[in-house]
């Protein structure tokens, strides 16, 4: 009669866990259905840009500094940065130099030039 008793004792155990596991895993559907059930409503021709760099803003300039004449060890920054994001005006003592564009051979020592590359950055700051 022991024998019978221990049989169906493991019988009600091994049938708790089963109901037990069988609940877990319908709570788990029922997670995952709720979940894919997010509201995602995509807008047609936008992607997730990243944000614009801030402003650039040139450190303060080395003085009497004879190798740098114009000043272009301040605007190393621009370096690696988008073109379009410069946000500085081109003046006389200020260039941006973009891919194919014809520019004068004069050499002013105290002009800053932004060379572009021609995939959009600027690639290098030189005096001249």
């Amino acid at each position: 009669m022991k024998g019978k008793r221990s049989t169906l004792g493991k019988l009600a155990r091994n049938r708790g866990l089963f109901l037990v596991a069988a609940m877990i895993k319908r709570a788990l559907i029922l997670c995952f259905a709720l979940a894919a059930c997010e509201d995602v409503t995509p807008v047609a021709g936008v992607e997730d840009a990243p944000p614009p760099p801030p402003p650039f803003t040139p450190r303060s300039p080395e003085v009497g500094d004879p190798s740098d004449p114009c000043f272009a060890g301040s605007y190393l920054g621009l370096i690696g940065r988008p073109a379009n994001t410069i946000g500085l005006a081109e003046t006389e003592t200020f260039r941006i130099i973009r891919p194919g564009e014809e520019v004068t051979e004069e050499f002013v020592p105290t002009r800053m030039n932004a060379e572009v590359s021609p995939t959009g950055v600027v690639g290098r700051v030189y005096c001249g």
